[in-house]
């Protein structure tokens, strides 16, 4: 009688430590509350003071954080004012859910305008969370971002990725200030061709669907740094797959361009 009565309090316990630990996990799932991701207009707080207490360490860059796109081609260098760009916040750490909460500061605090995107909100208006976790791995969020006026200088994204296993993993990454080409007043996305890939995670052969293409169609795949790792030639006949067993496993960018249009979309590798 004793044995089973420790038993049953064993499975007590652990069940209800399972409980709490769902719970916790479970009351931000639809996302974040602003002002978790780490920026100074928040006092450095982020989702392991606030509430995930357990763990928290600094992304690598072969980790995920923000990349920031202009025409579907990343940008590795700075940030044209007044313009507008496709951010991308990701994680590839392995876990059963995950998700996220970025935002961007100037030395004089928030920059830029967000505008929310598939499978994200606008929280605090300064701020962009998930509105439900991803359980797959690498987990990505694409949104848009207008950058400040001219004038603004360094602008700093700080995200807090968190995981289901209750830890918190924090980025940030600074874009510089750069002068508008020929005295714009901003750059904005141009023309898209319409175009889709599968599968989609891939592993090995990469297939495209678009119509229209012109003869001198090409297709370009970047790693979150912004690094071309493949580039191939398509048209609307032939030669419409590329071989990717080469690449590692993680999240790029898949752009294709087509005479003056050009268009990007999300590829998980694994």
């Amino acid at each position: 009688m004793k044995k089973i009565t420790l038993l049953t309090i064993v499975a007590i316990t652990i069940a209800l430590f399972t409980n709490i630990n769902n719970n916790r996990v479970n009351s931000k799932s639809n996302g974040a509350p602003a002002g978790n991701a780490g920026n100074p207009s928040a006092s450095n707080t982020n989702c392991y003071t606030s509430c995930h207490n357990e763990t928290v360490a600094n992304l690598s860059s072969s980790q995920g954080g923000v990349t920031l796109l202009l025409n579907g081609t990343p940008v590795t260098t700075g940030y044209y004012p007044d313009s507008t760009y496709t951010v991308t916040s990701s994680i590839s750490v392995s876990a059963n859910g995950h998700g996220f909460q970025t935002t961007a500061e100037s030395a004089s605090g928030f920059a830029g305008t967000f505008m929310a995107g598939s499978g994200n909100k606008i929280t605090g208006t300064h701020y962009v969370t998930h509105t439900s976790p991803i359980s797959s791995t690498p987990a990505s969020w694409s949104y848009k971002w207008k950058a400040p006026s001219a004038g603004a200088g360094t602008v700093t994204f700080y995200s807090a990725f968190m995981t289901y296993n209750i830890h918190t993993y924090l980025s940030t990454t600074a874009f510089t200030e750069l002068a508008n080409p020929g005295g714009t007043s901003g750059l904005n996305e141009v023309d898209q061709v319409s175009f889709s890939i599968f599968p989609n995670p891939a592993t090995s052969v990469l297939n495209f669907s678009a119509n229209n293409l012109s003869a001198n169609s090409s297709v370009e795949i970047y790693n979150l740094d912004g690094k071309l790792m493949l580039q191939s030639n398509i048209n609307n006949s032939q030669n419409k797959s590329v071989n990717i067993a080469d690449l590692n496993a993680g999240v790029y960018f898949v752009k294709i361009i087509s005479g003056s249009k050009t268009s990007v979309t999300k590829l998980i590798k694994q």
